[in-house]
């Protein structure tokens, strides 16, 4: 016994040093592609690939930073849920080397990755957006300028969901704990 457990042992030992990856729970990965379009320049105006679902970050070089703009994220179904699921996920692990390179920026990062504790959406067309609670992980959200820009990624990613009509924000269920974390009252935001 002690033997097959030492050859075991060694077999996965060898498989961390050979490089194979081993998935994150919770992570979806992001498919590599040889032929995938190059990143434009945040605030170009190209219109960016087409893709499921897009997250939405701020660029640098545009004043406020609340204008965002769409990066592409991959959707793992069609339905409206599990996209906008996806979008939420993408948006929460923030905007990876090239796209922080290209100048898109946020509030979200690798930090607040795992923060998404589920959404869903009411026959009414409302989401409902519940994350962990990330105030801790960003305090700077909490200023006037910081919630806009973090408000303005959160909209912009939810809306993309045609079926989203409105959409409320909690943290750990609580939609009163969110938007006091932003000095402000519990809302529903419709769509614009």
């Amino acid at each position: 016994m002690k033997r097959l457990l030492a050859v075991i042992a060694g077999s996965l030992a060898l498989s961390a040093c050979a490089g194979v990856p081993s998935p994150t729970p919770g992570v979806a990965s992001e498919p590599v592609s040889a032929t995938a379009p190059a990143l434009a320049a945040c605030g170009d105006e190209t219109p960016p690939p087409d893709a499921p679902v897009y997250a939405f970050f701020s660029c640098a070089d545009l004043p406020g930073g609340a204008d965002p703009r769409p990066v592409p994220r991959v959707a793992h179904a069609a339905d409206p849920v599990t996209r906008l699921e996806s979008a939420v996920i993408g948006l929460l692990g923030g905007p990876n080397e090239a796209e922080r390179e290209a100048g898109y920026f946020s509030f979200f990062s690798e930090v607040t990755a795992l923060a998404l504790n589920e959404v869903s959406i009411e026959p009414d067309g409302t989401a409902v957006v519940d994350l962990g609670d990330i105030r801790g992980l960003i305090p700077n959200a909490s200023s006037s300028a910081g919630s806009e820009l973090l408000l303005a990624q959160l909209n912009a990613t939810a809306f993309q969901v045609a079926e989203v009509t409105g959409v409320e924000y909690r943290i750990d269920g609580s939609c009163e704990a969110f938007w006091e974390w932003l000095q402000r009252s519990c809302e529903i935001v419709p769509r614009p």
